[in-house]
């Protein structure tokens, strides 16, 4: 579902038209998150923020939005470059609303991607990246289909991770068989970090409508 742009939302498009490529994270921050994993999730975007603003090209074509669920649905920060990021910190409590997540994120980088035809901005694929340590509460069904069919009509490229606990069946019936959901070792959050400092830099400078080859699970990935 998208909505009209609104001209007042334009205003970053016409002072930065670079092509973009626009991200979203997906952060369950239920209540088996509390402690340790929870501290750890919220100095992930921090630091890829500032890695893409280190990056030259990365710095002005990148828009990040961050989501947080657990029985709600919040949207921390809504789509803006690596220099206009502010960063919520997440708590953690409650269920694990992973359905109506998913679907926000889509209806967000369908909106936004209105935003850039309306502004005459072109725009690579859409990045998507998902957290979680459990499985959703609510029901995943129509994200999973919208999801297997924006990866195919290439609206999206979405990863499900899964923190120890969880579901990663479940989390296979979400992405698309191409793109199957990896198992994250929380020992190795640096290289998850950079894996995703690394995925946006290599698609914010691709050309749009070309395929890019994105950085493989390196590092942290949990065999």
């Amino acid at each position: 579902m998208t909505t009209t742009p609104n001209i007042l939302d334009q205003v970053d498009l016409v002072n930065n038209p670079e092509q973009k490529t626009s991200t979203i994270f997906l952060f369950d921050v239920s209540g088996s998150t509390a402690g340790k994993r929870n501290e750890q999730l919220n100095r992930i975007i921090p630091k890829v923020m500032k890695a893409l603003q280190e990056h030259p090209v990365a710095s002005k074509r990148c828009e990040i939005t961050t989501i947080a669920f657990n029985d709600e649905v919040r949207v921390l920060q809504e789509f803006v470059s690596p220099d206009q990021f502010i960063h919520s910190r997440m708590d953690a409590g409650g269920g694990t609303s992973m359905g109506a997540a998913i679907n926000k994120g889509l209806d967000m980088t369908e909106n936004r991607k209105a935003q850039y035809k309306t502004a005459g901005v072109s725009y690579t694929r859409p990045l998507g990246f998902l957290l979680t340590d459990g499985e959703p509460t609510d029901d995943i069904r129509s994200a999973a289909q919208r999801v297997r069919q924006y990866e195919r009509e290439k609206k999206v490229a979405f990863f499900a991770l899964g923190l120890d606990g969880a579901n990663l069946e479940i989390l296979s019936e979400i992405c698309a068989q191409e793109r199957p959901p990896k198992a994250v070792d929380e020992n190795r959050y640096e290289e998850l970090i950079k894996w995703f400092s690394d995925c946006l830099i290599a698609m914010s400078t691709s050309r749009p409508g070309e395929q890019t080859t994105l950085p493989p699970a390196s590092g942290w990935e949990k065999v």
